[in-house]
């Protein structure tokens, strides 16, 4: 039988990235921000920010990989993604909630 993870939320976060340039740029160029989507188990929430881990050592729950830290004011949205554990193995499905967007594309193929 496989181990409960020591973690159980698994998120989906997408957040605007800081933009820089190290070389010469005029100052009429427009540098915006650049949007990023995240996937990850939530490790950590406080007012000001989040830690998201890709990898969960799983025989030591307080030991994990891949983390990033997302302030919060630079997330745009946030959504809980459903994991299940196939055949006891821990191999993960993403089930996120289709948009009609995509149930539309799906139902078309195209």
């Amino acid at each position: 039988m496989a181990s409960k993870l020591p973690f159980d939320t698994f998120i989906e976060v997408v957040w605007d990235d800081a933009v820089s340039n190290d070389g010469w740029v005029s100052v009429d160029e427009d540098a915006t921000p650049e949007r990023v989507v995240s996937r990850g188990w939530l490790i950590k929430r406080t007012d000001t920010y989040l830690v998201l881990a890709g990898a969960v050592y799983e025989r030591h729950g307080n030991t994990v990989g891949s983390t990033q830290t997302i302030p919060i004011g630079m997330i745009v949205s946030e959504r809980e993604l459903k994991v299940t554990n196939a055949r006891s193995k821990l191999r993960h499905k993403l089930h996120p909630e289709p948009s009609a967007e995509e149930v539309h594309r799906e139902q078309g193929k195209g």
